[in-house]
């Protein structure tokens, strides 16, 4: 007499293959995620390019007139603002302490530095240059 004997292969239930391949899924899902949201932290943090392209903006700007109003832009990140014959320009904080209504200021397309005239017949520059290479400097450091 021959038995055959068979073995009995546990059948795993559908669901459960569906549970294994979800968790597989939100595992992958996890990491994309994970991985943009490092490349995206990477991209934000201000490192040496970030600054250089900041400089070749603000030399490219040109403006200049008499400064009508100045205020923050809380709509725009607390960006502080000055109105300079009718043309709404952005500046950096330094600078924008040292500026008054009234004042005139002059920014040359192609030239990094702003000059300030004030009514008290001085004369303020602000340069872009040593700006953002004290900020690159700084942010080495830290």
């Amino acid at each position: 007499v021959v038995r055959h004997t068979t073995k009995k292969t546990k059948k795993i239930p559908r669901t459960k293959i569906m549970i294994n391949l979800n968790n597989n899924f939100e595992k992958l899902i996890g990491i994309i995620i994970l991985i943009l949201f490092i490349m995206f932290a990477y991209y934000l943090t201000p490192n040496k390019n970030f600054y250089n392209r900041m400089l070749e903006n603000r030399i490219e700007e040109e403006y200049n007139g008499k400064v009508e109003s100045k205020y923050i832009d809380s709509a725009n990140h607390m960006t502080p603002k000055l109105k300079v014959s009718s043309k709404i320009i952005s500046l950096e904080n330094t600078f924008w302490d040292e500026v008054n209504i009234g004042d005139s200021i002059v920014k040359i397309k192609g030239n990094a530095i702003i000059k300030l005239y004030k009514k008290d017949n001085s004369e303020n520059l602000f340069d872009y240059n040593q700006y953002f290479e004290k900020l690159s400097i700084k942010n080495e450091t830290n």
